[in-house]
């Protein structure tokens, strides 16, 4: 989120410092705001649409550096509501990204806000692959502090906000249990597939886990 980039022991991947904002509403509606992944596109400007698959999943339509569109999955990893929310990309996602959101009391009621983003390379495909692969993948600049500032804005502004459940989808992931997931279906890694194809799989394997 800032500069410089530091890395940590044992990282192959650059560790981006936390961004922190101050946002004047209360924890439980910053909580519930943002644990509605729907709600990204309204501040997170790469971030074009987000569609939820289940509880747990969510396919976040990206605009990338080179001005490209890609659907990118993600799976609700942690969730402790009204205090953290973490995300990752899943199997059937090309780049490797985790994000993690905490939210604390502040003063007058409003609500210290952390962000913190990580990545990681896809591992190489072969013995050439990794003998050319000398740099870390970049992390991919989906929150940036302008980000943040545009969700303060918004929230500071009255936005409505759903509360004490941020989304249908987070309710039912509540009451399901987070941070187990699913395991991937059998067969060819759908990646460039379409939304319904990837719908199907995620359907298939939370059934599969029950």
């Amino acid at each position: 989120m800032t500069s410089p980039e530091e890395r940590s022991p044992g990282s192959t991947a650059p560790a981006v410092p936390p961004a922190r904002i101050l946002i004047r509403r209360e924890r439980a509606e910053v909580y519930a705001y943002w644990r509605d992944f729907t709600n990204l596109p309204r501040f997170v400007e790469r971030v074009k649409n987000v569609s939820e698959v289940d509880a747990l999943s969510s396919i976040w339509t990206v605009l990338e550096s080179q001005g490209r569109l890609a659907d990118w999955e993600f799976i609700v990893t942690d969730d402790e509501r009204g205090r953290l929310i973490a995300w990752s990309t899943s199997g059937h996602t090309p780049i490797r990204l985790a994000g993690r959101v905490e939210f604390e009391d502040a003063a007058a009621g409003a609500t210290q806000l952390t962000l913190h983003i990580e990545s990681a390379p896809p591992p190489p495909a072969g013995v050439l692959e990794q003998l050319l692969s000398r740099e870390p993948a970049p992390v991919p600049e989906i929150f940036v502090p302008a980000d943040l500032e545009r969700l303060k804005r918004r929230l500071e502004a009255g936005e409505p906000v759903r509360v004490p459940g941020s989304s249908a989808a987070a309710d039912r992931a509540t009451e399901q249990g987070i941070g187990i997931i699913a395991p991937e279906p059998p067969g060819p890694d759908p990646v460039g597939g379409d939304l319904q194809s990837i719908r199907a799989a995620r359907r298939w394997a939370c059934g599969a886990a029950q």
